[in-house]
C-alpha cells in the first residue's frame, strides 16, 4: 500500500467515526471541492493542496 492510500485510508476512517450530520457536510464539501477541480483544472488541484497545507501548518 503507498503512503497516499494509506492517509487516505486514516481519513476515510476519521470520516466514518463521525455522526451522520458531520459525515454529510464532508460530503457536500469535497464534492464542491471536486467540482472546483475539475473546473481550474492542475490549477485547482494544485490551489486545494496549498489550502491544505496551510491549514496543516496552522495546527
Amino acid at each position: 500500500m503507498s503512503e497516499e492510500e494509506h492517509a487516505l485510508l486514516l481519513i476515510r476512517g476519521a470520516i466514518a467515526g463521525l455522526p451522520e450530520d458531520d459525515r454529510a457536510k464532508v460530503d457536500a464539501a469535497a464534492a464542491e471541492l471536486r467540482a472546483l477541480i475539475e473546473v481550474h483544472g492542475e490549477h485547482g488541484f494544485m490551489a486545494v493542496a496549498l489550502v491544505g497545507a496551510e491549514m496543516a501548518a496552522k495546527q
